[in-house]
C-alpha cells in the first residue's frame, strides 16, 4: 500500500471561493484583499546608468488625483477619487465608486528624492529618478605615460 502525502493550505478552499466569485461577478471578492494589488499597482521599474525609470499602472484618476512622496528608496503612491453624479436618492443604479488606493514601493538604489519628473498619461504613472551625484557613474580620463 502506497500512501502520498501532501502539505495542507488552509486557506485552499478560500481561494477557490475567492476564484469562483470573480469569475460568477467579474471582480474580487471583498474579503480577499487582492483588490488593490490586481487592479493597481502594476509596476515596472528600470534601472539605468543615471537613474530608475518607474512606470505604474493607475487608470481611472486625473494627474490632480495622485499624491507621490519619495524617500531615498521608498516611493509611496496614492490615489483618490470621489464619487461622481447627483445625490444617491435620485440614482437607480451606481456601478462607478470613488475610489483611492495606495502603494509604496522599495527602489533598487538610493535615489535624489530633490530630483524627480512625473508625468500621467492614458492611465500610467512615469517616474524619472535621478541617482545622486555621488552614485552617478563617472568617466574617468586615461593619460597615456
Amino acid at each position: 500500500m502506497r500512501t502520498t502525502l501532501q502539505t495542507w493550505n488552509p486557506w485552499h478552499e478560500l481561494d477557490q471561493l475567492s476564484h469562483q466569485f470573480e469569475q460568477l461577478f467579474g471582480r474580487q471578492w471583498p474579503a480577499s484583499g487582492k483588490q488593490n494589488r490586481m487592479k493597481f499597482g502594476a509596476v515596472n521599474v528600470l534601472k539605468g546608468d543615471s537613474g530608475v525609470l518607474v512606470q505604474m499602472a493607475v487608470p481611472g484618476f486625473e494627474a490632480d488625483d495622485l499624491d507621490i512622496s519619495l524617500t531615498h528608496n521608498s516611493l509611496t503612491v496614492k490615489a483618490s477619487r470621489e464619487t461622481e453624479g447627483a445625490e444617491t436618492d435620485n440614482v437607480s443604479r451606481q456601478e462607478r465608486y470613488g475610489r483611492q488606493f495606495s502603494k509604496t514601493i522599495s527602489l533598487p538604489v538610493d535615489v535624489n528624492p530633490t530630483s524627480c519628473d512625473a508625468t500621467y498619461s492614458k492611465g500610467v504613472l512615469t517616474l524619472k529618478l535621478e541617482l545622486p551625484a555621488e552614485q552617478q557613474p563617472q568617466k574617468i580620463e586615461v593619460k597615456a605615460l
